[in-house]
């Protein structure tokens, strides 16, 4: 087994789950029965070459956000996620399957949130790096209290993304 459960599922099944985890971040959550509906919209033309530029983008982010503390990666994969599912379904099937992301694929598809352990490493890092400006930077108070707000903006937002239990 890969770590994905997409990619051993029967389409119909994949593209009900998907639909049902778009719905989930609709601020009125439903359920789409019908199998039509829930595919997602392929883009062409104009449209899709952008967004295989903006996927690109968001994947090339993503790596770089593995590697930088200062730069988040999970919000850059699931745009990536997002944009391929529209401009190739195949791609966003291979982009699924990368060991890297599919288990944070899986929950925020799925389940509609992310795993304890990811919330937690993402708020230690926002106050380490946000810390060390703040402790190392000399800088003017209201600037500080510019900074102390948006930390706060951002924890919370972190906060407020389901959580996923690791027996799921």
């Amino acid at each position: 087994m890969n770590g994905f459960p997409f990619l051993n599922m029967p389409s119909q099944q994949v593209d009900q789950l998907r639909m049902n985890s778009i719905c989930r971040s609709i601020s009125q959550p439903r359920l789409v029965t019908s199998l039509q509906s829930s595919r997602c919209a392929t883009w062409t033309g104009l449209r899709k070459t952008l967004g295989l530029i903006a996927a690109a983008l968001c994947v090339v982010l993503a790596l770089l956000g593995i590697l930088l503390p200062l730069l988040p990666a999970t919000p850059f994969v699931l745009l990536a996620s997002y944009f391929l599912c529209r401009c190739s379904p195949g791609l966003h099937h291979r982009f699924a399957g990368i060991r890297l992301f599919s288990q944070l694929l899986t929950d925020w598809e799925v389940h509609g949130g992310i795993r304890r352990r990811h919330k937690v490493r993402a708020i230690v890092v926002v106050f380490l790096c946000s810390g060390g400006t703040l402790y190392f930077g000399n800088l003017s108070p209201n600037l500080t209290g510019l900074i102390v707000a948006l930390i706060s903006v951002g924890v919370l937002l972190i906060l407020r993304v389901p959580l996923v239990r690791d027996t799921e």
